[in-house]
């Protein structure tokens, strides 16, 4: 993934807003439907004036590179210059839901210092602080946001899609209308999970996504906490219920889960 972002800003740059180097061919996108620009089919000009990676809109690469920022922050070494490449390419995708996960994850940091005892006084003070000013910024982007796209053909849009998901849903809530039959066309995940599973499959994504994460903040295990708990806001409203990357992370606690399961039985039967 750093590779492609580091691409991806090179030629969103170079190619996309400086115009110094021309696209060498146009290509057909069967998911837009439209023809749009590409530089060696290494980066494609999806959405005008944001960056899209190799993929077909922004949102879905910004779901990716969030993935990748998180990963990169709470289970490895944090390496700044990897960081600073993925927060870039989320920023120039201008993906509001990319902007809230950065100020999310900026929160838990300063949150994290606090909670270890690391800080001065006058850097805790600092701080606290800090958190003020993110709250605002949060309140009045959020707020800002609101207001715009409930004006636009995009809010209306995801509206839609909400009403006709709940719809499928409310046919058949504990079985849903089956895996993969509602997403074409959406612009959110967690209603088609209502639509194509209802309550069953519902339960299988609640478990993952918000019972396990519950349950490492009951070890104390806070890094799994912050990761999900940010990961699920970028999950909810990004079409990208069935990817691998999706399926991976929803794999992950599952087994976890399973796991502590079959330890426990072991125990009893010992």
């Amino acid at each position: 993934m750093l590779s492609i972002s580091g691409v991806s800003l090179f030629f969103y740059l170079f190619g996309t807003v400086l115009n110094v180097i021309p696209f060498t061919e146009t290509i057909y996108s069967d998911w837009a439907g439209t023809y749009f620009p590409t530089w060696y089919n290494i980066y494609f000009e999806a959405q005008p004036f944001r960056n899209c990676g190799i993929y077909p809109e922004a949102p879905m690469y910004n779901y990716c590179l969030v993935v990748a920022l998180l990963s990169e922050y709470f289970l490895f070494e944090r390496n700044k210059w990897k960081i600073i490449v993925f927060v870039a390419a989320i920023l120039t995708s201008t993906s509001t839901t990319g902007v809230f996960a950065l100020l999310g994850l900026v929160l838990i940091h300063i949150l994290s210092r606090l909670y270890e005892g690391s800080l001065s006084p006058l850097k805790t003070a600092l701080t606290l602080l800090s958190i003020v000013v993110i709250f605002v910024i949060v309140l009045y982007v959020g707020n800002d946001v609101f207001e715009m796209k409930s004006q636009t053909e995009s809010y209306a849009d995801r509206a839609v899609h909400i009403k006709k998901a709940l719809k499928v849903f409310n046919q058949n809530i504990f079985l849903g209308s089956g895996y993969g039959m509602n997403g074409v066309g959406s612009s959110n995940s967690l209603f088609i999970i209502l639509a194509d599973g209802g309550i069953w499959m519902t339960l299988f994504f609640g478990f993952a996504l918000l019972y396990w994460p519950f349950l490492q903040l009951l070890k104390r295990n806070y890094r799994f906490v912050g990761m999900y708990f940010i990961y699920f806001c970028t999950f909810s409203i990004t079409i990208v219920l069935y990817t691998n990357i999706s399926l991976f992370m929803l794999a992950y606690p599952l087994s976890s889960l399973l796991k502590q399961v079959k330890f426990k039985r072991n125990i009893y039967e010992y």
